[in-house]
């Protein structure tokens, strides 16, 4: 029994002695922990979690590593323990969702991208002496120009005051059939609503499928291609004028 105890025990200590070796600390002068490294093994110091800290121990930043490019969420907090900034990599590309917030938590600016292309950019404003959220939408023109396509006004329980945008919200999706119910904003009754979804090929561009979904009506149902993160183009069309918008919706984030 002795002996069985034995080996337990030293299966035990190597067990945490592997453990502790795929752990890496920093710290600042004054003693605490500054970063803390945790390695997917011991032998490739390039694919891992990192973790940064306040001195008084309140997490600062975490964020995850494969062969030394960012993967997945990148997030940075406020000492208060709220985000800062919550960014999205894939392979070391932007790749999703880039949010920066207040220390309120109320977010203030977003822009989403795919593969690294900028889709869609919000910055939000807040009046003080109104207590109205707003929320202005650009689409990019080239890689430095934004172009103006409409706000949404909130109230403090996120309510909508005012929308002048051209714009869209998606009411449900049903993920098993790929289909998804669209809403148009602010569409007048003669102009068509139009919607084509867009692809990367093979060579990192982006591509417009072939099929279009289009309604004389507010709403659309489309069935979408992606599996993960749906982009492509509205179109709002009317006799003599055709207004194109960008579309960005995250399924695992954008769902819920």
């Amino acid at each position: 029994m002795n002996l069985y105890k034995l080996l337990i025990g030293v299966v035990l200590l190597i067990i945490s002695c592997s453990t502790k070796e795929n752990v890496k600390y920093e710290h600042y002068d004054s003693g605490e922990v500054s970063k803390k490294f945790i390695y997917d093994n011991t032998e490739d110091t390039t694919t891992f979690n990192v973790e940064y800290f306040y001195k008084d121990g309140n997490l600062k930043l975490e964020a995850r590593y494969v062969n030394g490019k960012r993967n997945g969420q990148y997030i940075t907090y406020f000492n208060n323990s709220r985000i800062e900034e919550s960014y999205n990599y894939k392979d070391g590309i932007k790749h999703g969702k880039f949010s920066s917030y207040n220390d309120n938590g109320i977010l203030m600016n977003q822009n989403c991208y795919y593969n690294g292309i900028l889709v869609i950019s919000k910055v939000a404003q807040f009046s003080i002496q109104n207590k109205v959220f707003r929320h202005n939408y650009y689409k990019p023109i080239n890689e430095t120009d934004l172009h103006d396509i409409g706000y949404l006004d909130y109230d403090m329980k996120g309510n909508v005051l005012k929308n002048t945008s051209v714009f869209y919200n998606v009411l449900s999706v049903d993920t098993i059939n790929s289909m998804m119910l669209v809403e148009f904003y602010n569409k007048k009754e003669d102009y068509s609503f139009s919607f084509q979804e867009i692809f990367m090929n093979n060579s990192g561009e982006l591509e417009k499928l072939e099929e279009v979904y289009e309604t004389l009506e507010n709403k659309l149902s489309i069935k979408y291609n992606a599996d993960n993160v749906i982009i492509g183009t509205v179109y709002l069309k009317g006799e003599n004028e055709v207004f194109d918008f960008p579309f960005y919706f995250d399924l695992a984030k954008d769902a819920n």
